[in-house]
């Protein structure tokens, strides 16, 4: 988990700091710890910007989702399924 978080805190530690980060990113990092705690195989990931993206099987997307949704702060929730993988053509 901390290896995709190098980023942020090569930022967090720089002068001057740069963070781009608010309270319902950090929030949201803290309910996927929860879920995973609770056996919910979930993941995030944080690109530079405040939106956490979390990754699921399939049949863990509406509790996640919910989960998710119910964090102070967030706005909104995206779901998307898997695409069809790769194939050479």
């Amino acid at each position: 988990e901390t290896f995709g978080l190098k980023m942020h805190s090569v930022m967090l530690t720089s002068v001057p700091t740069l963070s781009y980060w608010n309270p319902t990113t950090v929030a949201v990092m803290d309910k996927v710890r929860e879920l995973r705690a609770a056996n919910t195989p979930a993941f995030f990931t944080i690109d530079a910007g405040p939106q956490v993206k979390v990754v699921c099987q399939p049949q863990h997307t509406q509790q996640v989702a919910s989960a998710l949704a119910a964090v102070d702060g967030v706005l909104q929730t995206i779901t998307c399924g898997l695409g069809q993988g790769a194939s050479l053509q």
